[in-house]
């Protein structure tokens, strides 16, 4: 997820939060926003993403955990992912 507008700033955030390079992988049409608490959230969905990538944050405690969780056509994104 990503508080930032331009594209340099979404790959530069998720690589520093991740350690993944995002560079040419992202597509404007495949986004879901929302607003939660009155904070607008915009969710890139990029496929291709290797699921044994080992993703490792670059900045000191900002991200406690990092897992996948697959989408489902039938979820919306106001419901609750559980643990």
């Amino acid at each position: 997820m990503f508080r930032s507008r331009g594209s340099a700033d979404r790959h530069t955030q998720v690589f520093e939060e991740t350690g993944y390079d995002l560079t040419g992988q992202i597509n404007q049409d495949h986004v879901i926003e929302m607003s939660i608490k009155q904070q607008k959230i915009s969710l890139y969905i990029v496929p291709g993403v290797p699921e044994d990538y080992p993703f490792k944050t670059r900045t000191r405690k900002e991200i406690s955990v990092s897992r996948s969780q697959p989408l489902c056509a039938n979820r919306s994104p106001t419901v609750p992912i559980e643990n």
